[in-house]
């Protein structure tokens, strides 16, 4: 029966030719005679098309499938490997390295540390919510392997031992999910310890035996580990970890079984591949007392440790690793004897490795050089010449005489290679058998955890011996692994009620693969051991002969020719009896295959017979018993005695037996399962290569089970979601989840042998699951015809009413279009009239400024003329004054003049340079000053400016609000009028109240300012009385004889301004008491009588320069500029002229000059203070200035106040 078409756009999964399986959608179907072929083309980010593609590689994606991310894979509704591909793939993209599908976890090596909730802190988390077994499904935390831990932990408490089978590929985190699980069993006991108040010792024991647990594994990793093409620190054995605990379940010990360690590794290794850790570690680790003890030499050195191309390791450091090793053994227990003994034996391998031989014309054999025979005999302590001899010949001893055979080239590298694999395999086994001395305490066993760390399924492209063997061990796990699976899956079955449930079911039993492999009849390896027993060189034409008889037994045709395909694309091959698992191909001669669970492997027979017995001749044996080291010695077992029949042991007959063993120790427990996946060949993190999974999963019987699952109820939906999915296939009208799922599979007819109803869930075949899909496709088809009719009816319905509708609509536009207009009428009469009145209102306010600049320019003039005729009245009264004191001063400067050209030139010299200093320095007081009030008249009209900017900016700002409230509030006119008005009112009260507030910073400000310049003033005034006494003290001295003449001097220290202000008590009034009147300066000035002079000059005051007219009628700001400014300079000129006095008077070389002649004191007086004078008059003028100023300062702040109150009142 044809399959039902896809359609176009469906969402599928398909297999890719290179990426398994891959998310896309159909884009065309093409009906064949091989059946359908769909297009497909690839989701994003690849988007391709692939063509051809079976109908047996598309499956249908179901809603949330490609999204979907359970914890447990069993809570899909459908179980598909493009499913189970799809989960994984979305859990690994957000970290989530473990899941779980049932009992069995998958845990996908990330390769890297960094994930937060897998912290190693984070296992506490898991101690406490699953304490007593409490489900940790329920506890929102993540899946784990220590989930996996902490139920098998509680499980050998309440229902006896337990096993964790953990299985993988090279390089897909095997030996660390061991050692995770190791750790957590050791922190729970400590933990129970702490809740149950144990002991101190206790607590102590359990920690020792959890470090010497955790300690052993570095032993094990360095002589069992190796770097692989796809892992680093691959183990090459498998073994089986009991963890013993006591009554109490607290960890007491630990027993460790090892299984088929790889010997083949001791002497070579394949490209980009080492031998065993231990190997690396001894030659680059050892110190030089340690090389020379062991006679080492450098690495490059050993053919073996370079074959593989591949002597270091990125990120590993074997000198390290050696001394952590060393550190191990101490810890666990090992003596310094034994410890020498095992690096004794590695040390002697790699010496054997170097022993060459050659050939001579009889084909025997002789070794080329003997120093490396001799450094591994002292290494192993034995005869190197009966170890030489051993080496390339045989002895065969009968009851009548010994017969010594020569080897050839090739027999005697056997015997080398043989040698050490031997010795390393029982060196690695002593090692196991002491850690197990040391940690195993059978006594205190009361009950255990089985720990199974073994390699998985594998196939590479030359497969020998040991995959043969490894690949056994998976063949019968996964036989293990199947029957307890399908059990429980008959026994959720049995809990939900479904009846015939293993109807239709085939499990795949590979029962009759083991018989072909290790069958105790006409098997592999039985043919295998019969060859070897009647063999004593296992050469390549023993592995001839091996085959052949493989041949003859089972037959080598090939089965699977021309055999037809399932609906899955699967060959259908009927396998029933152990031949049909053999398979030979002529044209590849060298190999066989064999069909496991997991697939095809294809098999080199060259090397089986000789890998399977023990080349080791007597003599070599009998070597190694007679070592002087008791430890190396005990490395072979013990001679027969005469007499004795012996049977020769092979490698596959113990493998058989372990693996026997192993089995029934594992069925006697309760299994739990660990898949280790490596997510991809680079071992990079966060790259999932979809094939790589693939396989794993299949070889790990992921598969498998998968496939098993489907031909039985493999859709397993809850209620919930079975009733919403296809409620639209039954009747809405009934209650109740389960009733609804029944009448829905009774409506559509499904026969109970493909669909039933349990308790909680509803059960369905592939066949049952197409069937009601197509269901559903089909009623929602019916159902979007309906919805689109109705649509398309009120779409048409909708085009009626609006037609029928269009002609209100015009008339409704109409009308808003009128009372738009009207409105826009309305809005333009108000904003013609609202322009009146801003019109209205800026005309008044530019007349207020001009009568305010018309005022305030009047004043102005007034001030400036009244202060010119007061200057020109004062200039003419000191007319006289200045007239005397030049006719005096020309008087005295020609008498000095004349005795100046009488003196010495060196005394006029000492003179010229101090009245020069004395002239230069008051010019530049005298500009100084000026500089300073030209710069503070100028910041002064700045702050004025920006103060006045400010108010216009206030009283711009709200007039503009007053406009835009006026603007949008116009509805109606009047009512919003009063409304205006009543805020204007508000707005002026504010705008007065800021007023206010800056007059009365204003009057703070002024005052400061008064009470400022009466203090410079009072100043000022006591050091013009000063001033006034020193020069009538010094015209009465200048008046007397020259002869009597002493200088007088000034006072040191005149007294400090502070102690004048307190001994005068003078009010401080506003009135023009304070200043200067023409009185008192005529009282306070002296008065000269200047002698008769021989010519007169005309002379002109030299008065201080007023202000040009302009700055005189500047507007305000500049006025209080000059106000503050001028006293500040003025208040410094006569201080400086007194200091510079002092310092004039108190120089050495004017003293001397003055006590010598009196006409020279003369001259001395006016060079000190005629420039004084000048000084003195500016600051009176200043003051004066200043008075004025302050004046000038009241009428313009009463001018603003006058404007302020005007604005208010012409606002509105």
């Amino acid at each position: 029966k044809m399959a039902k078409v896809l359609a176009v756009d469906t969402r599928v999964f398909y297999r890719h030719s290179e990426r398994s399986w891959e998310s896309g959608i159909v884009i065309g179907c093409e009906e064949t005679a091989k059946g359908l072929k769909y297009s497909v083309k690839a989701a994003p980010p690849f988007e391709e098309i692939q063509d051809g593609v079976p109908q047996y590689d598309v499956h249908r994606q179901l809603d949330g499938v490609l999204d979907a991310k359970p914890d447990d894979l069993l809570q899909l509704s459908e179980l598909h490997v493009s499913v189970l591909l799809s989960v994984l793939r979305n859990r690994f993209k957000e970290d989530n390295i473990y899941t779980n599908i049932g009992s069995l976890i998958i845990a996908v090596n990330p390769f890297k540390w960094s994930i937060p909730w897998y912290k190693p802190e984070k296992g506490v988390e898991y101690i406490d919510e699953g304490w007593k077994g409490a489900p940790l499904n329920r506890s929102g935390l993540r899946p784990h392997s220590w989930a996996v831990a902490n139920k098998s932990y509680w499980d050998m408490i309440t229902q006896g031992n337990q096993s964790i089978l953990i299985s993988g590929e090279s390089g897909a985190g095997k030996t660390e999910g061991a050692k995770i699980i190791l750790r957590y069993l050791g922190d729970l006991c400590v933990r129970l310890l702490e809740k149950d108040n144990g002991s101190e010792a206790e607590k102590k024991a359990v920690h020792d035996v959890n470090e010497k647990l955790q300690t052993a594994s570095p032993i094990l990793e360095s002589f069992g580990n190796a770097k692989t093409t796809r892992n680093d620190n691959s183990s090459r054995f498998g073994k089986f970890m009991k963890m013993q605990f006591n009554s109490k379940g607290i960890l007491v010990g630990m027993d460790v079984t090892p299984y088929l360690l790889e010997k083949s590794r001791v002497v070579k290794a394949g490209p980009e591949e080492r031998l065993y850790h231990s190997f690396y570690q001894l030659v680059f680790g050892a110190t030089p007392e340690q090389k020379e003890k062991y006679l080492l030499e450098d690495a490059k050195t050993y053919k073996s440790l370079k074959a593989g191309g591949c002597l270091t390791i990125p990120k590993v450091n074997d000198a390290e690793d050696y001394q952590e090793v060393l550190r191990a053994m101490d810890t666990v227990g090992f003596s310094s004897e034994e410890v020498d003994a095992c690096w004794r034996v590695v040390a002697a391998c790699l010496h054997l490795s170097c022993v060459e031989f050659t050939e001579n014309e009889n084909a025997h054999s002789k070794v080329e050089d003997a120093v490396p025979v001799q450094k591994a005999a002292a290494m192993l302590q034995v005869n190197a010449e009966e170890l030489q001899k051993g080496l390339v010949t045989k002895t065969l001893r009968s009851s009548r005489d010994v017969n010594i055979i020569p080897l050839n080239k090739s027999q005697a590298s056997d015997t080398r290679n043989s040698l050490c694999m031997f010795i390393y395999e029982k060196n690695f086994l002593r090692l196991v058998d002491k850690i197990n001395d040391v940690v195993s305490k059978p006594e205190q066993e009361d009950r255990w955890i089985g720990l199974l760390d073994i390699f998985g399924f594998e196939n590479f492209e030359t497969n020998s011996f040991e995959q043969l063997c490894i690949n056994l061990a998976n063949e019968r796990l996964q036989k293990h692994y199947n029957t307890y699976v399908y059990d429980k899956d008959l026994q959720e079955c049995r809990e939900e009620g479904i009846k015939n449930a293993t109807e239709g079911v085939v499990v795949n039993d590979n029962k009759p693969c083991l018989d072909l492999i290790m069958g105790a009849k006409d098997s592999i390896l039985s043919i295998l051991d019969d060859r070897c027993k009647s063999t004593q060189k296992g050469d390549l034409k023993d592995d001839q002969k091996f085959l052949d008889i493989m041949i003859e037994t089972f037959g080598g045709e090939k089965r699977d020719k021309g055999t037809k395909r399932n609906a899955e694309g699967q060959v259908i091959v009927k396998r029933e009896n152990p031949a049909d698992f053999f398979e030979y191909d002529p044209r590849k001669p060298t190999e066989f295959a064999v069909h496991h669970y997991a697939g095809k492997v294809r098999y080199d027979y060259a090397g089986f017979v000789n890998k399977n017995i023990d080349l080791l001749s007597d003599q070599i044996k009998q070597v190694i018993r007679e070592s002087e080291s008791e430890l190396i010695a005990t490395l072979m077992p013990s001679a027969p005695k005469p007499g004795e029949r012996t049977t020769r042991v092979t490698v596959s007959g113990t493998f058989r037996r372990s693996l026997t063993e192993l089995i029934d120790t594992i069925q006697s427990t309760k299994p739990n399962w660990v898949r280790c996946i490596r997510p991809n060949p680079q071992k990079v993190s966060d790259r999932f290569h979809t094939a790589s999974v693939l396989d794993q999963l299949t070889c790990s019987g992921v598969v498998e089970t998968v496939k098993t699952r489907q031909q039985g109820f493999c859709y397993r939906m809850p209620f919930e979601e079975f009733s919403y999915r296809y409620s639209v296939c039954g009747d809405k009208t009934v209650v109740g989840n389960r009733q609804r799922c029944s009448t829905i599979l009774m409506a559509l007819k499904i026969d109970k042998s493909e669909g039933q109803v349990g308790k909680t869930k509803v059960f369905l075949k592939v066949k049952a699951h197409q069937h009601i899909e197509e269901s559903r496709e089909d009623k929602l088809k019916t159902h979007v015809v309906t919805m689109q009719t109705l649509i398309r009816w009120r779409a048409s319905r909708v085009v009626v009413m609006d037609r029928k509708y269009s002609v209100m609509g015009r008339r409704v536009q109409k009308w808003v279009k009128f009372v738009m207009a009207r409105d826009e009428m309305v809005k333009e009469h108000f904003r013609k009239v609202l322009g009146q009145l801003l019109v209205q209102h800026k005309k008044e306010r530019e007349e207020m400024v001009k009568k305010e600049l018309t005022s305030r320019q009047e004043t102005t003039k007034e001030e400036t003329s009244a202060r010119l005729g007061f200057s020109a009245d004062h200039k003419e009264g000191l007319r006289p004054l200045w007239a005397a004191v030049l006719i005096r001063c020309q008087g005295v400067e020609e008498k000095a003049r004349e005795d100046l050209f009488l003196e010495e030139d060196e005394e006029f010299a000492l003179f010229s340079p101090a009245a020069k200093e004395d002239r230069s320095m008051c010019k530049s007081r005298q500009d100084e000053r000026k500089r300073r009030e030209k710069q503070a008249r100028k910041e002064q009209r700045l702050a004025i400016e920006m103060r006045e900017t400010a108010v216009r900016e206030i009283i711009t700002e709200e007039e503009i609000i007053d406009r835009e409230a006026i603007r949008d509030e116009w509805i109606p006119v009047n009512r919003k009028m009063q409304v205006l008005i009543q805020r204007i009112h508000k707005l002026n009260a504010a705008r007065e109240k800021k007023m206010k507030q800056l007059q009365l910073e204003m009057e703070i400000e002024i005052k400061r300012k008064i009470r400022d310049d009466r203090k410079t003033y009072k100043e000022e005034r006591y050091l013009w009385q000063r001033h006034s006494e020193l020069n009538a003290s010094l015209h009465t001295s200048t008046s007397t004889t020259s002869a009597s003449y002493q200088s007088s001097e000034l006072p040191s220290e005149a007294p400090s301004t502070g102690a004048w202000y307190e001994a005068t008590n003078e009010p401080e009034e506003d009135n023009d008491d304070w200043l200067v009147h023409e009185e008192d300066r005529q009282n306070h000035m002296p008065t000269v009588t200047p002698p008769v002079p021989r010519e007169v000059p005309t002379f002109t005051p030299p008065f201080h320069s007023q202000p040009p007219m302009e700055e005189q009628s500047a507007t305000l700001h500049h006025q209080d500029s000059s106000f503050l400014s001028l006293n500040q300079s003025t208040a410094l000129g006569p201080i400086e002229a007194i200091r510079q006095e002092q310092r004039f008077y108190s120089a050495g070389a004017p003293s001397t000059i003055i006590s010598g002649d009196p006409a020279m004191a003369g001259i001395s007086s006016y060079a000190g203070y005629s420039e004084y004078w000048k000084e003195a008059y500016s600051s009176q003028q200043g003051l004066r200035r200043a008075n004025q100023t302050y004046r000038q300062q009241l009428k313009a702040y009463k001018a603003v106040r006058r404007r302020c109150a005007h604005v208010n009142d012409t606002t509105l």
